[in-house]
């Protein structure tokens, strides 16, 4: 009965989440992000010309109406169904879309495997459709068998309707997120008319946070435009929207819709020239539309709206030609025009069929397909450049912009290349700043300790030609920055200077930058660890965002230096990447393991002055070169554009075990580092951030409490201390400042900090003031294990914990397994790579009470259990906290309003949870400085409470706008509960309660592993007890069994006390050691003795018999019931 119980939780456990469930909670996967954002695109205005506008819209609602839209397009590319009609109406009023094609579509027939018919097999089941035959030339968008059903599932009505060619008129519906469906209609037609299919869908639009079409006007606007895209993609297909005939019949028409009423009055055929490159293959190359280089890109009528592999192959190839024709037609011209000059001026469409396409996710947004694996052969004629040259204005708009550069640059005095700078740190080459700047090489170090190495190794060979400056730490990303974030920012205002490059533009050519320049090169000195990594990846994005000719050009190298080596006698390997070491320990023999010695080289300072020397003079094995490809672009974009961070998400997904840097051939192009040494990074970066279903802990934080438990801290420390304690014994590989402040949030128990700290908080650990960041110096603080955390954590689970093991020594576990959800009752908050977290805090009493709920269910499958809807929480909050139409819990500040003469005052007693005092008293001075209130702010604020009285300037003319600039409210959302399974893979959720059965199967499968390891601890401690018992008998029974005892040889005694006393022994760990007994002392020898062992040995089965008739849902109750007394007895949980 018991193992049936425990293999059942276990198959929930990897089955509780159906595949409609898991597309509803991980949108992002499948559809895009569900968060209405503001982007710049190219929109239908009111008169059917494209423009590019910022629109307000949700890319996820956006995206299911487009499956749909492509589904009816891939019919028209399918042989011989004679699809030629395409019909699309959007009811704005009703929030209907339909969407209606004619042609031979899906068979009105029962599938004879799954005996369903077969429209309800393609859009009611996920991973179902006619596009998994990769060895089948396929010209359409499906692909994974998602589709249709992605609209079906967040649709609340989502109806079919088929007419076969037979005749056959079929209809189904779905409804609630495609959970119901009814039974399919279906009528026999004794006249046959035309084929045909059309699917109707009213999307959920409590899912995408909007109440209707009607409030989604740029959407509207970007869905037209679609509409167009695909009848202009497709010439011999009839495309009518809302009843009437788009009259846009091919691609040429369509690109002239982007330059009707251009700026410069030309006629819209004269902006842009368009060719069949290619058998499938159509391009128009237009004047610049906007101030940067903009791309319109389809694959079988796909929109690739991130570009892709098809329009990266194109554009190198036109932006190259068209560089060298001016270099050859325009030789009076003093500046260089480069590849990347030429891109500025251009905007390219591209109309490609293309077999078999791949992209990096669901959204299909960017090709990721290899230019080599295309079909056809895509080649930029010498003609094209031609009429690009005599029929558009872009080659005279690149030359005017040349000769406005060449104007500027004799009109400017540029400065002198400064041989000495006055920089803080900075050790500058003797010959940068000179006519021999160009052979100088800068080494940007990781700070302070790892430029003292540098300066060792300087001593090897020499300061002429070589300059070190130390970086503070990570670098702006400059590429999401603001103009403003960027002249204010010291750092990258230095590097700029240092390198002679504070006056040039990013479109200025590599000639022109080496005028300037005064280091030839930049290398980078990083730690080899993650940071590190992101360090390096982090320069190559400033250095590709503002001088990418720099980097086409080769311009940084880094030098690394080893992160472990290990030694065995005179015998010492090094490794520059963790997964270089561990591929090569792993087959190391297990009996010559404990025979090397490791060293971990936490930074760049863990190296000594000797090895600076050595390393640097063998620089053909330490630097690295970091080589310009065809990708390294689209690349550097990936991993730093906020644009991308959802094709993040699938660049993360793919990274294998393993995956390091090889390095020893001495040069690495940067797609490689970005793709196996800052990928890396980026997933490293999610494991430190986002936090653990079953503990909901991050690792820093889970190092941090396995310290506390192993010194079983139960008197004070100081912080300080404590951080030593645990980079000391759970191999923490960062900075100990860092776990001052993870340590310090761990105690934190203010209002809208931890409901139940994990750590007791003794002295100023910081207030609702300031959010906790007026925490004394951890040097001054001092800190022990709250006592409930035993109670959360018990100890009778250490022994069935998966510790982990790093540096030679055990350390913490995977996860820890408290007995409640952790991760819902302090909340947590976290940014990763691709991925970011926010989850809301929860009161540990309801939480005890909804499992109670599943433990006493006998449902076998707790999916169907009916649990209570849990509001946000957060201990000693005064305020109410609510939930709205769209799924979001609102907290809300307390304030009342009084009139005092002509004016309105607000007496505010409370703020919303996470809005700290000291912050908000600062917003109400920007109010004051609006007009808004009045200038007299009386405060009553105290550590733990709030107290504002302000003033309203004009009564009269208060709105609720006005009210909400008082920020009393603010919103928590649910969307974005992003959590470590168990199984260490990425879950998001959007429901409270089911995270809560989640954390219920996985944790009540560890009460049945604790109950299973308690009675094999219980069983071996009978049988020790047993074997002393018939030991003590035979050696007391008479003097001659003693005698014959002593005279057995050591080796004999095994066999002695196995085959003449009768000890038992463990099978299944055949026990070589029976010490327990020879070493038992003489005094030990004695009947009384045997009695007491007798009476422990009594007490041990009893106890046996206790716990194997226990059931471990009883066991998990008990221990509920324990801490919930606790909690109700005081609403002090700081103890």
């Amino acid at each position: 009965m018991l193992s049936s119980q425990l293999a059942k939780s276990i198959e929930q456990q990897y089955q509780k989440k159906t595949p409609i469930e898991h597309v509803l909670e991980r949108p992002d996967t499948y559809v895009g992000s569900t968060e209405r954002m503001k982007k710049k695109l190219f929109c239908l205005d009111s008169v059917n010309n494209i423009k590019l506008k910022e629109v307000d819209f949700i890319p996820a609602l956006y995206r299911i109406i487009d499956e749909i839209l492509v589904n009816a397009v891939d019919n028209h590319h399918r042989k011989g169904t004679h699809t030629n009609e395409l019909r699309v109406t959007i009811d704005e009023a009703k929030n209907w879309i339909h969407i209606r094609n004619n042609g031979k579509s899906v068979p009105v027939e029962m599938h004879k495997i799954e005996k369903i018919y077969v429209p309800e097999l393609v859009f009611g089941n996920l991973l179902t459709g006619s596009n998994f035959d990769d060895n089948e030339v396929k010209f359409t968008g499906g692909r994974n068998g998602y589709g249709a059903k992605l609209a079906n599932i967040f649709s609340t009505d989502f109806t079919i309707e088929i007419m076969d060619h037979k005749g056959t008129h079929y209809i189904q519906n779905w409804k609630k997120n495609m959970s119901q469906i009814s039974t399919p209609t279906i009528v026999e037609n004794k006249q046959k008319t035309e084929p045909y299919i059309q699917v109707s869908f009213h999307p959920d639009f409590k899912k995408f946070q909007s109440t209707g079409l009607n409030k989604e006007l740029n959407m509207i606007d970007l869905l037209k435009r679609r509409i167009y895209d695909l009848s202009a993609c497709n010439p011999k297909l009839n495309v009518y929207l809302n009843d009437k005939k788009v009259e846009v019949d091919n691609f040429k028409e369509y690109v002239k819709l982007f330059y009707q009423n251009n700026s410069s009055g030309e006629h819209p055929e004269k902006m842009f020239v368009h060719k069949h490159i290619c058998d499938g293959w159509e391009i128009a190359i237009g004047a610049s539309v906007g101030e940067e280089f903009n791309q319109i890109s389809f694959v079988n009528s796909i929109a690739t709206v991130q570009g892709g592999s098809h329009v990266n192959f194109v554009l190198n190839q036109l932006s190259t030609k068209i560089s060298e024709y001016i270099a050859k037609t325009y030789t009076d011209l003093q500046l260089t025009i480069s590849p990347y000059m030429v891109r500025n001026h251009i905007t390219l469409f591209i109309n490609s069929l293309i077999e078999n396409p791949t992209f990096d996710s669901q959204t299909k947004e960017t090709l990721t397909t290899k230019s080599i694996s295309f079909a056809q052969k895509v080649v930029i004629s010498n003609d094209l450049i031609n009429s690009i040259a005599n029929h558009t204005p872009i080659i005279d708009n690149i030359i005017a912009f040349a000769n406005y550069k060449q104007s500027s640059a004799s009109s400017k005095k540029f400065k002198k290349r400064e041989s000495k700078l006055l920089i803080p740190k900075l050790d500058d080459a003797n010959l940068a700043g000179t006519n021999r700047s160009m052979e100088c090489v800068l080494i940007l170090t990781e700070g302070d300790s790892a430029k003292a190495l540098a300066i060792s190794g300087l001593s090897v060979v020499g300061r002429d030609r070589f300059g070190v400056f130390p970086l503070k730490g990570k670098l702006l990303n400059v590429r999401e920055a603001s103009a403003d974030q960027i002249r204010d920012n010291q750092e990258i205002q230095n590097l700029k200077k240092i390198l002679g490059l504070d006056d040039v533009s990013k479109t200025d050519s590599f000639e022109e930058l080496t005028k300037r320049l005064r280091y030839g090169k930049v290398m980078l000195m990083c730690d080899q660890d993650h940071d590190g990594s992101h360090i390096k990846g982090l320069l190559l994005n400033m250095i590709h965002f503002f001088y990418p000719e720099l980097l086409r050009n080769n311009f940084v190298d880094e030098f690394i230096t080893p992160i472990i080596k290990v030694s065995k006698g005179s015998d010492v390997k090094s490794f520059f990447s963790i997964p270089e070491f561990q591929n090569w320990w792993t087959k190391v023999p297990e009996n010559e393991k404990n025979r090397w010695n490791q060293k971990y080289y936490k930074g760049l300072g863990t190296n000594s002055s000797k090895e600076a020397k050595d390393y640097f003079s063998n620089l053909k094995r330490h630097v690295i070169a970091l080589q310009y490809d065809d990708d390294s672009e689209p690349n550097i974009e990936l991993a730093f554009s906020k644009d991308l961070a959802n094709a993040r998400k699938s660049w993360v997904a793919s990274l294998k075990d393993g995956t390091f840097l090889d390095t020893t051939n001495g040069k690495v192009t940067i797609t490689d580092f970005i793709n196996n040494e800052l990928i890396l990074f980026s997933n490293q970066n999610n494991i430190r951030s986002i936090p653990s279903i079953v503990d909901g802990l991050k690792p820093s934080q889970r190092k941090i409490l396995f310290a506390c438990l192993k010194r079983d801290l139960k008197d004070e420390i100081k912080v300080a201390q404590l951080a030593g304690y645990v980079s000391e014994h759970s191999a923490y590989h960062h900075g100990e400042q860092s776990l001052y402040g993870t340590i310090t949030s761990m105690a934190q128990d203010f209002v809208g900090a931890n409901n139940i700290p994990l750590l007791y908080p003794s002295g100023q650990f910081g207030t609702r003031l300031q959010g906790g960041d007026d925490a004394a110096s951890a040097r001054y603080i001092y800190t022990r294990l709250n006592k409930l955390t035993r109670l959360i954590f018990l100890k009778e689970d250490d022994q069935i914990l998966d510790y982990q093991e790093e540096d030679g020594m055990i350390i913490e576990p995977k996860f820890y397994l408290p007995i409640i959800p952790m991760l819902l009752v302090n909340g947590a908050e976290g940014m990763g790579t691709g991925w970011s977290t926010s989850i809301p805090s929860f009161n540990p009493i309801d939480l005890i009470d909804s499992l109670n709920i599943l433990l006493d269910s006998n449902a076998e499958n707790i999916g169907n259990v009916k649990l209570p809807s849990l509001d946000m929480w957060a201990r000693g909050f005064k305020g109410k906290i609510e939930m709205n139409d769209s799924g979001k819990f609102i907290s809300k500040g307390i304030f009342k309003m009084k009139s005092r003469g002509d004016s309105i005052e607000f007496d505010i007693s409370e703020l919303p949870i996470g809005e700290w005092t000291e912050n908000y008293k600062s917003h109400l001075q920007s109010l004051v400085k609006k007009g808004l209130i009045k200038s007299k702010i009386t405060e009553r604020n105290t550590e733990n409470s709030v107290g504002f009285t302000i003033a309203i300037n004009d009564p009269d003319e208060f709105s609720e706008s006005q009210l909400k600039k008082l920020k009393l409210e603010k919103s928590f959302s649910l969307s974005n509960m992003t959590v470590f399974s168990e199984n260490f893979d990425i879950i998001q959720f959007s429901n409270v309660n089911d995270i809560i059965k989640q954390f219920y199967l996985v944790r009540l499968s560890y009460y049945h592993q604790r109950k299973s390891h308690l009675m094999k601890q219980l069983e071996k401690q009978i049988r020790i007890l047993s074997n002393k018992v018939k030991f003590l008998n035979f050696i007391t029974s008479n003097e001659s069994n003693l005698n014959t005892f002593i005279k057995t040889k050591k080796e004999n005694i095994p066999s002695f006390l196995t085959n003449v006393v009768g000890i038992v022994v463990d099978p299944t760990t055949i026990e070589q050691s029976f010490n327990y007994l020879t070493d038992m002392n003489i005094l030990s020898l004695t009947h009384e003795h045997k009695d007491r062992i007798n009476k422990q040995l009594e007490s041990a089965q009893q106890e046996l018999q206790q716990v194997s008739s226990d059931d471990p849902k009883l066991m998990w109750k008990r221990d509920l019931k324990r801490l919930r007394d606790e909690l109700t007895k005081s609403e002090n949980w700081v103890v």
